[in-house]
């Protein structure tokens, strides 16, 4: 873990950098950004879970770093602006046919600067229900074999998190259902939030090993 100290005294263009050398420092990202970006689309939903805001808020980081492990990726505004816009363009894509997502203003300043997100950047992530099925066309197929991998080496690692998503994933177990199984998770709750936490973590996997296949 980052000290919170040294996430707050990196330039957007560090963090960048370093991101790209040590995936730990996608924390310092979340220091800076999570708050302010979950407020952000708060204003902007009518009826989304807070749940499906936290997984599009992870989804936009994500697409950051599959960005900045490109090696060319150029930041031309803040990373919070990015990463709002980035969840703007969530929202709108995957709500755009529920009426839960309230028009975004247009909140550009005098000079035509808009401090929160940029219409310009068109960036999202287009399968953020991060789902384990679907068509074996080449770009999802590759995507699937990169989440199997992801899960053989969830296998290989300590805890609970390969287990607790093969429940998941292919016995459609209930959150009830997983606490009755693991003696460490207390109530429905507490697993949900390690279901998160563990989806993150393969979500995480999943871009390293894209990365590498490239």
């Amino acid at each position: 873990m980052i000290p919170k100290e040294e996430c707050f005294s990196l330039s957007d263009a560090q963090l960048v950098k370093l991101i790209t050398e040590d995936s730990d420092y996608l924390t310092c990202v979340y220091a800076k950004t999570k708050e302010y970006c979950m407020k952000f689309m708060q204003k902007q939903c009518n009826g989304i879970d807070i749940d499906e805001i936290k997984d599009i808020y992870h989804d936009a980081v994500l697409v950051l770093y599959d960005k900045a492990k490109t090696g060319n990726f150029e930041l031309t505004c803040s990373i919070q602006t990015y990463l709002n816009s980035i969840c703007r363009n969530q929202l709108l894509n995957k709500f755009k046919d529920t009426g839960k997502v309230i028009s975004f203003p247009d909140s550009s300043d005098s000079d035509g600067n808009n401090e929160e997100y940029l219409p310009g950047i068109k960036d999202w992530l287009p399968y953020s229900d991060f789902s384990i099925n679907g068509e074996d066309d080449s770009e999802s197929g590759e995507r699937i074999r990169a989440i199997m991998k992801g899960m053989e080496v969830m296998k290989s690692s300590k805890g609970i998190c390969y287990e607790l998503l093969s429940m998941v994933y292919y016995q459609n177990k209930t959150m009830k259902q997983l606490v009755e199984h693991f003696s460490e998770l207390s109530h429905e709750d507490s697993a949900k939030s390690k279901n998160y936490k563990c989806k993150e973590k393969l979500k995480l996997l999943t871009f390293e090993i894209l990365n590498k296949l490239r």
